[in-house]
């Protein structure tokens, strides 16, 4: 029936919700790569929300999944102690590599 639908999809909504705030949180400083790029990132609520509803469709779910790993290589670069001076030479936003 439609009034089940609805709460259905309003759980749908609020799981959403509650990952793309834990997204922006965790993988903010992610840097862009091949598929986590400017028009899939967890930069903003906004973004990892429609990121999250890419993802939930199934379209390169995988392939964001593994630009998201924490890993030192080529495509990833972070600083294991961020200081405040390297800080503010990257624009205000930290480039830390995440606990």
């Amino acid at each position: 029936t439609i009034p089940s639908l609805a709460n259905v999809g309003g759980l749908l909504l609020l799981l959403l919700y509650i990952f793309s705030i834990l997204g922006v949180f965790i993988f903010a400083t992610v840097q862009p790569q091949e598929n986590l790029n400017h028009h899939a990132n967890f930069q903003s609520f906004p973004r990892a929300f429609l990121t999250l509803i890419r993802i939930a469709t199934g379209e390169s779910w995988n392939l964001i999944m593994h630009d998201c790993l924490r890993k030192k290589d080529s495509h990833y670069y972070c600083d294991e102690s961020p200081t405040y001076d390297g800080i503010q030479a990257n624009g205000g936003t930290p480039n830390g590599c995440g606990t």
